[in-house]
């Protein structure tokens, strides 16, 4: 199984293609795939490949129709993307890939912890960003910003069904809904 942005969800970004770069996305999903899908071989079918590529593409689905639900045209429309420095669609959609990829990819080694250990990778990801740019191999972690490796790495805390409290963010509330509950539109 290889995890990709299905059709439907691509014919439907290409409406915001001032906003997103659909190449660039799928440069990055490549290479997140080839950097991580190891960790998911052992997983069960719960988290497995299937899994991945249901919460990548469920989120964009989501993320979508809130879109379409408020009406916003681009990232610049929307205070709560703007609070959170995303500056177009396509960096949302950059953070949403990034924690479908990473959200449960040491699940197998701790159950209880593995949203902890997810967004720990992501940070060490920030902190070890200008070494790794250097490195022929890891030349695509230039292509994300900083801030929005942290956004990502919130929603890998926060995606449990165990999750209690208030999300920090929209983008939070639509993964951890892609996660668990992948019908449940009307809360968000």
């Amino acid at each position: 199984m290889y995890i990709i942005i299905n059709e439907e969800n691509i014919i439907k970004l290409n409406e915001f293609r001032d906003q997103v770069n659909i190449a660039k996305l799928k440069y990055m999903l490549e290479h997140l795939v080839s950097r991580y899908i190891g960790y998911y071989n052992d997983h069960g079918i719960d988290h497995g490949t299937q899994h991945i590529n249901d919460v990548l593409n469920r989120s964009i689905k989501m993320f979508i129709w809130w879109v379409n639900k408020l009406g916003i045209k681009n990232a610049k429309e929307s205070e709560e993307l703007r609070n959170l420095g995303i500056k177009s669609f396509g960096g949302a959609i950059l953070i949403l890939i990034f924690a479908s990829i990473i959200h449960d990819f040491k699940q197998h080694l701790d159950r209880k912890n593995h949203h902890k250990l997810a967004a720990e990778e992501l940070i060490n990801l920030i902190n070890w960003s200008v070494y790794l740019q250097s490195i022929n191999n890891f030349k695509w972690i230039t292509r994300i910003s900083k801030n929005n490796l942290y956004i990502a790495s919130k929603l890998c805390m926060e995606h449990r069904s165990s999750f209690e409290g208030e999300f920090s963010n929209i983008l939070c509330e639509i993964f951890n809904a892609a996660d668990n509950d992948p019908l449940n539109l009307k809360n968000i």
